[in-house]
């Protein structure tokens, strides 16, 4: 999850509402989260103007958390950005930022 006041993002086990990691990396408020359909790699973006890509954790089958480094950091944006996607099979991540630009 993202939007916390410490800019981290934060990764929780739903069937027990438990925290298994939590992240800062972004020094602004993470503003939109997005997954790739393989459940590989997650992408976040941020009041910061940037966007961050994170291979997923896989334990037993099950996503177990986030990678602690990044995979890539992106940036180009001058505003924040507002909505992200990503695709394994494209081999592309897009970010829309209130700049008006993707």
């Amino acid at each position: 999850s993202g939007g916390h006041w410490d800019c981290s993002l934060r990764v929780t086990q739903l069937g027990k509402g438990k925290l298994v990691g939590r992240i800062c990396r972004h020094i602004d408020v993470v503003t939109c989260l997005a997954l790739d359909l393989c459940g590989i790699y997650l992408i976040s973006g941020s009041r910061d103007t940037s966007c961050i890509v994170w291979q997923v954790l896989q334990q037993g089958g099950f996503s177990s958390g986030l990678s602690p480094r990044p995979v890539q950091i992106l940036c180009g944006h001058d505003q924040e950005v507002t909505c992200v996607a990503i695709s394994t099979e494209l081999d592309m991540a897009v970010s829309g930022s209130k700049d008006g630009t993707v």
